[in-house]
């Protein structure tokens, strides 16, 4: 009796720690997917500084009483130092970085490796009759591409992909517009 008693102790406190590590883990989730607060820490670092960019952003929220008031998490804080550019932004660039699918880092290398990406060009019997290296060639069908080739390294399913690749142009784009079109989807 005292053994079934002490293994359900133990378990009952099982679950508690498991509980708990749930919502550790959860707790504050989705703060880089709520734009009120993602605007009050936008009007917070215009406040200190004279522009929302890279430098004011990583300043503001080294700020001890930022982290607390706003119950950002350590990976949260990473998303958005990591998500922001390095020229000024505006409220709708900065909120539209932040809850954007992929961090700036992740975009720079997209495109340099869809930009450097080789066609295989193969004859109709299915021999291969050369390779084609393209500059200058990204476009809608090449990021697709390169992101169906890589979705499990970006946990993404072919519907993400559809909608991420649906707003880029079919022409060649620079990296300027291919910012734009991933970010702020227009």
């Amino acid at each position: 009796m005292h053994r079934i008693k002490n293994t359900m102790m133990n378990l009952k406190n099982c679950f508690m720690f498991l509980y708990l590590l749930v919502h550790l883990y959860t707790a504050n989730a989705g703060i880089c997917e709520n734009p009120t607060l993602l605007a009050k820490i936008y009007k917070g670092c215009l406040e200190d500084g004279k522009g929302v960019y890279t430098d004011t952003v990583r300043d503001y929220l080294k700020k001890p009483n930022v982290l607390n008031e706003f119950k950002i998490s350590n990976s949260d804080a990473k998303k958005i130092r990591d998500s922001v550019w390095d020229t000024k932004m505006s409220q709708e660039e900065f909120i539209a970085s932040v809850t954007a699918k992929f961090t700036l880092e992740q975009l720079v290398y997209i495109y340099i490796r869809v930009y450097r990406m080789v066609e295989v060009k193969k004859s109709i019997s299915g021999v291969l009759t050369q390779y084609v290296y393209e500059k200058n060639k990204v476009n809608k069908r090449r990021v697709k591409k390169y992101l169906l080739k890589k979705q499990r390294r970006y946990r993404l399913k072919k519907e993400d992909i559809e909608n991420i690749t649906a707003p880029l142009k079919v022409d060649d784009m620079s990296w300027e517009e291919f910012l734009r079109f991933m970010v702020l989807k227009k």
